[in-house]
């Protein structure tokens, strides 16, 4: 994973801290679970946007 300058302001780290780790990494322990949950709800929607006719 990487951050641009805005998302790593927001998460309060260094990019290059971040390189190659994990998204739920920048989120505390005890937020992890509401974020997986927050994940596991929005990959269908991401999932059926790519079944357009030209491929998107």
């Amino acid at each position: 994973m990487a951050l641009n300058r805005a998302a790593a302001e927001l998460f309060g780290c260094d990019p290059r801290e971040i390189v190659g780790g994990s998204f739920v990494a920048l989120f505390d322990r005890g937020s992890v679970l509401a974020v997986a949950d927050v994940l596991r709800a929005v990959r269908p929607v991401a999932r059926a946007r790519s079944l357009w006719p030209d491929g998107r």
